[in-house]
C-alpha cells in the first residue's frame, strides 16, 4: 500500500497569487484595468487643463466620440466572430460622402440616410463573399476594402475633398445630428441608444450569442448544424452597416462630404477601442461593456490631450500603448502566440 504524502498547506502568498491569476484568466482584469484608466485620465486631465471637467466639454467629448461608439459596435461583433474589419474608416468616408452627394443633388434626406447606410451593406457583402466563398483571410479582404472604399469617396466626392473645396448641405433633415436633445448633443444620445441595442443583441439573441460559436470554435459550430459561413457573412455585413451609420453621423453632424473628414486613422482608434475592452484576437471572447469602456478611454484621452495643448501625434503614441497593453492581457489569458 503506498502512503499517500500530504500537501502543504497553501501560504499567503500562493492563495493571493491563485487569486490573481483568476483574475486575469475571467477577464475581469479587464474591467478594473479599464476603469482605473478612466479613472487617472479624468485627475490628470482635470489638472492639466482646468476646463475638462466642465459641462460643456464633457458633452462635446460625447459627441466627438459617438461615431467611434457606433462603428465600434459593429467591430465588436465581427471581432468575436473571428473576423477583424479593418476597412470601417474607409466605409464610413464612403458613407458620409454618398449621402451627402444625394441630398445636395436635391433628393429627399431619408434617400440620402439609406443610401448612406446601403453602402455599409454592400461593402460588408464584398467582405463577406470573399472570406466565406474565397476563403480569403478577413484582414486581407478587408483591407483590400479599405483602399476600394475610400478611393471610391473620393470619386463621388470629385475630388473636392483634396481640393479642399468641401461640399455642404444645408438639409435640415440630413443634417439633424447637429441638433440637441434636452441639451445633450443627438450624436450622443444615439450613440448611448445603438451601443445600448448592440449590447442586448450580443448578450441576449441567438444572433449575438452565436458570435462566440462561430469566432471560439468555427468546427465546433458546424458540427451541431451552425451555418458558420453564413453567419460570418451576416457578421461582416453588420459591421459594414455600423461603419456606415457612423459615416451618415458624422456627415450629418458636420454638414459636408465624409471622404475629406475621416482620418485614415480612425481605424486604429476603433481597433485599439475593441481590443481595449477584451474582444480577443482571435475571436470567441468580448463583451460589448468592456467595447464601450475602451471607447470612453479612448474619447477622455483624445479630448483631454487637446484641451491640455499636447500634440496629436503623442495620441497616436499612448493609444499604441493601450493596444499592447490589451494585447498583453490576452496573452497572458490564452498563452500567447504560438
Amino acid at each position: 500500500m503506498t502512503a499517500v504524502v500530504p500537501e502543504d498547506p497553501p501560504t499567503e502568498t500562493s492563495v493571493w497569487s491563485q487569486r490573481l491569476r483568476d483574475l486575469v484568466f475571467s477577464g475581469k482584469l479587464t474591467w478594473v484595468t479599464l476603469g482605473a484608466v478612466i479613472v487617472a485620465e479624468f485627475v490628470v486631465f482635470s489638472i492639466a487643463a482646468p476646463r475638462f471637467l466642465s459641462t460643456t466639454n464633457l458633452l462635446n467629448t460625447g459627441r466627438a466620440t459617438a461615431v467611434l461608439m457606433i462603428v465600434a459596435t459593429g467591430a465588436t461583433f465581427g471581432l468575436i466572430s473571428g473576423a477583424l474589419d479593418i476597412s470601417g474608416a474607409s466605409v464610413m468616408a464612403l458613407s458620409g460622402t454618398i449621402g451627402t452627394q444625394i441630398v445636395i443633388a436635391g433628393y429627399p434626406a431619408s434617400l440620402a440616410i439609406l443610401a448612406a447606410i446601403a453602402s455599409g451593406f454592400g461593402a460588408g457583402l464584398v467582405n463577406g463573399f470573399v472570406v466565406v466563398k474565397l476563403r480569403v483571410n478577413p484582414l486581407v479582404a478587408t483591407l483590400g476594402m479599405l483602399g476600394i472604399a475610400y478611393g471610391l469617396a473620393f470619386v463621388v466626392d470629385g475630388g473636392a475633398g483634396i481640393a479642399g473645396n468641401l461640399r455642404q448641405t444645408t438639409d435640415a433633415a440630413y443634417g439633424v445630428m447637429k441638433n440637441d436633445l434636452v441639451g445633450i448633443p443627438l450624436p450622443l444620445v444615439f450613440a448611448v441608444l445603438f451601443a445600448a441595442a448592440g449590447w442586448v443583441l450580443l448578450a441576449k439573441t441567438r444572433f449575438g450569442l452565436y458570435t462566440y460559436a462561430v469566432g471560439g470554435n468555427a468546427s465546433a459550430g458546424r458540427s451541431v448544424a451552425l451555418p458558420v459561413d453564413r453567419l460570418r457573412m451576416m457578421y461582416l455585413v453588420f459591421s459594414g452597416a455600423c461603419a456606415a451609420t457612423g459615416g451618415w453621423v458624422l456627415s450629418s453632424t458636420l454638414g459636408g462630404s465624409g471622404a475629406a473628414s475621416v482620418p485614415g486613422t480612425l481605424i486604429l482608434t476603433v481597433i485599439t477601442a475593441v481590443i481595449l475592452g477584451g474582444v480577443g484576437l482571435m475571436g470567441g471572447t468580448g463583451t460589448m461593456g468592456g467595447t464601450i469602456l475602451g471607447v470612453i478611454v479612448l474619447g477622455v484621452l483624445e479630448n483631454g490631450m487637446t484641451l491640455a495643448g499636447w500634440p496629436t501625434f503623442y495620441q497616436y503614441v499612448v493609444e499604441g500603448l493601450l493596444l499592447l497593453l490589451a494585447v498583453g492581457l490576452e496573452a497572458v489569458r490564452t498563452g500567447g502566440y504560438r
